[in-house]
């Protein structure tokens, strides 16, 4: 091979390589943008599917309260639990205490992953649920224990007697 076979062949050699080096960047580039769009995809159906979890917990509440209407002021007027007409009403409050507990954890564990949109309403939503229902404070205060300190944090403080498991026997 003459000289100027060699150099012509590392010409082309060296415009191939960075023809290379472009193509692989470009592809590399690519690579990165679709993985952070699925990332973002990925995030955003979690957040929603996070929030469809809490409508339907927060949907199945409402239809125990729908059953038995005569419930709902425990938990929106602030009717206190000696408003109970019997034991077994009392019991049946106390129930949807711990089904309206559940569904605030629920919230309180998911409130950092939720959309912007939503997130404060759903944390208005914790602090006015105990609020509003002497018979959620009541059921925090004797079984508050069982939740995460991420909902116990949201909740006023003293509203969880770190001491007490159950209700006190009557």
């Amino acid at each position: 091979m003459t000289t100027e076979q060699a150099t012509a062949v590392q010409a082309w050699a060296s415009v191939a390589a960075a023809a290379l080096a472009i193509v692989l960047t470009i592809l590399t580039a690519m690579y990165v943008l679709l993985t952070r769009r699925l990332a973002e995809s990925s995030g955003a159906q979690t957040s929603g599917s996070a929030h469809e979890r809490i409508y339907n917990q927060n949907h199945a509440v409402l239809t125990v309260m729908a059953t038995y209407p005569a419930t709902r002021p425990f938990f929106y007027n602030e009717t206190p639990l000696s408003a109970c007409s019997s034991q077994e009403d009392r019991d049946r409050v106390l129930m949807i205490a711990e089904m309206y507990a559940g569904l605030l954890e629920q919230i309180a564990l998911h409130l950092p992953g939720l959309p912007g949109t939503v997130r404060g309403q759903w944390q208005l939503f914790i602090c006015d649920a105990y609020r509003l229902s002497p018979a959620i404070q009541h059921y925090f205060r004797y079984f508050g224990q069982w939740y995460s300190p991420v909902l116990v944090g949201l909740l006023p403080a003293g509203a969880v007697n770190p001491g007490a498991v159950g209700e006190p026997v009557r």
